[in-house]
């Protein structure tokens, strides 16, 4: 046999050393036996699978005789034909198998046809079997389905995960999960990736260039060398742009072939196609081995997430995800998402991706196509950035100790979880000395007491309201207890804001001392301060002696009341007609004394301007004139008497007349 010819052997003995799936005897060209004990008996479809990919311009001859021993003559592009036989000893199921197997790799070799099922596989329900299935791919039974993947800033879709549909004509739609598993154990596995990778990029190649394809890649596939060369000939002659392309992983493929793996992933990775660890968390995948393949996204198991709501130990298990998806600059995919809660839980997170039937279920390409149409796309590369978890932490964590105020969370027991430096030195001790303990641990009974039932209060989300507390420092401090629930409702705990109104409450009451003393003044003095909106509604007015008592708007309707009954409408008016002027009001009118006597005020008005906080205001002030009312009556009634000589008055004002008209010096 020529060199060259063996050559094309040697890849056929070594791949049967490694993946012969019970320990056999085979003789190779009447050389030495050798023996292998690889895998069990479930690994011969992972060996129909590399036989599936072997490429081969040559052809083969195939026979067998009684004992079951099979020879195959295989003929290469050489001077001489040249062959390589297998002796098998012994028989049996695993035997037959092997038998099969490289029956039907001749049959390949001549034909470049696909593969037969090497045994009639059967799904765990009975429903589907491997002949059904091969029958099913060689027609349209078998689809893609596209499932969109929504960014959660934008609301947009950015790419589709394509999953394998197939529609019996008589049963109607048959799961995946009784197909892919009978195309794994039958050797179609390979078959139905080709059909459903191909099919998928034809189609979606026509609707844009701003998303991307993700597809399922079998654990059972990334122990082949060859699947990234494989994989880049099937897309490559759609034309489907590979840096478009991701490629979802289970955990179970990292656990074995770990070499070939990352070779395969690194050629992946290489040609810009991303990789997606996919139902992260429910696998295998250790920390190391996440830090160590060369993902691009995590992907939350749908399990997770439809417990979201329900269930808080999966909110802290998705939290954690998230974090440890940012902390590692991964993108964060959520799977299975079906409700707005759910989807509201997941974006506070920090989650980037969403899946599920709340933004679409999978369509065949048509509506797919149009979905995408429909939508104002993004490629991903204007996505706002996502602060990531461990950032929020020590941003919170620089806050919380230098803030001007004081701060500690209190668990749902009202053990004290953390405290800051401001809120500890309140009572005189430090932050070690308060956490993980309760108030009965560091405070008097009787004060730990009361505070305690105020802390029951608010975890039952009975308003309490700001408290002020007077601690043993001589500071006076106003406390704000407020409950906090996750996402879901739950309770997990009480927030305190202590903020030091020490200050605030030394100028209070200096304020009130100096209000007092001016209220004092104003009672005493001649004149009333009031004051008016925009729309001319007094919302103050200054109290008198013996209105002191009342409130301010009680106070109002009062001095309005006061008003002389032949003035009201008068001065309304006048009032009224003036509030869009800039310039100041002026009027007069009679004002009821409690009595009941009457007195002429006048009532003096400006305007401020107005502020964004509120609009014009006007102040004023009222002063009694009577005084000066009277004497206007009287110089108008001594006019009067000059014009009308005859005019007859009070002996009074006929003195006060001919003082005026004595001649001067008399």
């Amino acid at each position: 046999m020529k060199k060259d010819c063996i050559s094309t052997v040697d890849p056929i003995e070594s791949w049967l050393r490694r993946n012969v799936p019970t320990r056999t005897k085979i003789r190779i060209d009447k050389g030495s036996l050798f023996e292998t004990n690889i895998q069990p008996l479930s690994n011969i479809s992972h060996l129909i699978s590399r036989l599936n990919r072997r490429d081969s311009s040559g052809g083969a001859k195939m026979s067998w005789d009684d004992q079951h021993n099979c020879r195959i003559q295989e003929r290469k592009s050489c001077s001489r034909s040249g062959g390589f036989g297998l002796t098998w000893a012994g028989s049996g199921p695993a035997v037959n198998a092997i038998k099969q197997i490289l029956g039907v790799a001749s049959r390949r070799a001549r034909t470049h046809s696909t593969i037969l099922p090497v045994k009639n596989v059967t799904s765990a329900t009975g429903r589907v079997n491997a002949r059904e299935l091969y029958q099913a791919l060689s027609t349209d039974q078998i689809w893609p389905a596209f499932q969109p993947l929504v960014d959660f800033h934008h609301g947009k879709i950015i790419g589709f995960e394509v999953l394998a549909r197939w529609t019996h004509p008589v049963r109607g739609a048959i799961s995946p999960a009784d197909f892919i598993p009978v195309a794994e154990a039958a050797g179609h596995i390979d078959l139905l990736t080709e059909r459903i990778v191909s099919s998928a990029c034809r189609q979606a190649g026509v609707w844009g260039d701003d998303f991307s394809l993700a597809f399922n890649i079998s654990a059972m596939q990334f122990k082949d060398p060859g699947l990234f060369s494989w994989l880049a000939r099937i897309i490559g002659a759609t034309c489907f742009p590979l840096n478009r392309i991701e490629i979802e992983v289970t955990e179970s493929a990292l656990i074995e072939h770990t070499d070939v793996t990352l070779a395969t992933m690194a050629s992946m990775r290489s040609v810009g196609m991303r990789l997606a660890l996919d139902d992260f968390g429910t696998g295998f995948a250790s920390l190391s081995r996440l830090h160590s393949f060369p993902f691009d996204k995590i992907k939350i198991d749908c399990s997770f997430v439809r417990s979201l709501v329900s269930d808080s130990g999966s909110r802290r298990i998705v939290a954690s995800v998230v974090g440890l998806g940012q902390n590692l600059g991964l993108t964060v995919v959520a799977e299975g998402v079906e409700t707005q809660q759910q989807a509201h839980i997941l974006k506070r997170m920090g989650c980037d991706v969403a899946q599920g039937w709340l933004f679409g279920k999978p369509l065949p390409a048509k509506q797919a196509g149009i979905l995408f149409a429909r939508e104002e796309q993004t490629d991903g590369t204007a996505l706002l950035p996502v602060v990531p978890q461990f950032q929020r932490i020590h941003q919170l964590e620089a806050l919380y100790q230098t803030a001007p105020i004081g701060l500690c969370l209190l668990g749902a027991d009202l053990v004290h979880l953390s405290v800051n430096d401001r809120f500890a030195a309140m009572l005189k001790l430090t932050p070690e000395q308060m956490i993980g303990k309760r108030v009965q641990e560091f405070l008097p009974l009787q004060e730990a007491d009361r505070i305690e039932a105020i802390l029951k209060n608010a975890l039952a989300g009975e308003g309490t309201g700001p408290l002020e507390f007077q601690s043993p420092s001589g500071g006076v401090y106003l406390v704000i207890n407020e409950r906090v629930d996750d996402d879901a409702g739950d309770t997990v705990g009480i927030s305190v804001t202590a903020i030091d109104i020490t200050q605030k409450k030394a100028f209070e009451g200096l304020l009130l001392h100096h209000e007092d003393q001016f209220r004092q003044s104003l009672a005493l003095g001649p004149s009333i301060l009031w004051e008016a909106d925009e729309t001319g509604k007094l919302i103050d007015i200054s109290p008198t002696e013996e209105r002191d008592v009342l409130e301010v708007e009680e106070r109002i309707l009062a001095w309005q009341d006061r008003i002389h009954p032949d003035d009201q409408i008068r001065v309304r008016t006048e009032w009224l007609a003036h509030l869009g002027s800039p310039d100041p009001f002026k009027t007069r009118f009679r004002l009821r004394l409690p009595n009941g006597a009457c007195r002429w005020v006048s009532s003096k008005a400006l305007p401020s301007e107005p502020t964004q906080s509120r609009g014009r205001r006007w102040y004023g002030v009222i002063n009694d004139i009577s005084e000066q009312v009277a004497l206007e009556e009287l110089i108008t009634k001594l006019s009067r008497f000059e014009e009308e000589p005859y005019f007859v008055c009070a002996p009074e004002y006929a003195v006060a007349h001919c003082r005026l008209h004595e001649p001067a010096g008399s």
